[in-house]
């Protein structure tokens, strides 16, 4: 079985680093950005309380239309190769990056990720996390 519908999107947490400059290195859209020390708001930049403890930086990843998922990740680490400059200097910093799939499953689905891939995750030193959206109730 393979997951029918998904979406990708790249986390990027910092301690202190601007992060803001990221997403035109690495060529990605940025969903949200913050630094350590900000006053934090809402997406749509309605002030709440408090500042934000870490530097963040969300990007969306560019789907690849019809493509399993293990193939997407596959097609998105190829565009990040050429920028692992800026993907490593992040992590040599204090830094954690996280590949998250947004997996949509209306019922039983799934999908193998050879160890290829994931090896050349671990290479990037990117981690892959899983939100998982489905209709079965827990029981």
């Amino acid at each position: 079985m393979r997951v029918t519908e998904y979406s990708l999107v790249l986390a990027v947490k910092h301690p202190d680093a601007d992060l803001s400059a990221l997403p035109r290195e690495l060529d990605l859209t940025a969903k949200r950005v913050w630094k350590a020390d900000d006053p934090r708001t809402t997406p749509a930049g309605i002030p709440l309380s408090g500042r934000y403890r870490e530097s963040y930086c969300c990007l969306q990843v560019e789907q690849t239309p019809q493509a399993s998922l293990s193939r997407a990740i596959g097609v998105f680490l190829d565009h990040l190769r050429p920028r692992r400059g800026a993907v490593e200097r992040v992590c040599a910093t204090g830094g954690a990056i996280e590949l998250i799939v947004h997996w949509y499953s209306p019922g039983n689905t799934g999908e193998d990720f050879p160890p290829s891939l994931l090896g050349a995750l671990a290479d990037m030193n990117i981690a892959l996390g899983l939100d998982i959206y489905g209709d079965k109730p827990l029981d």
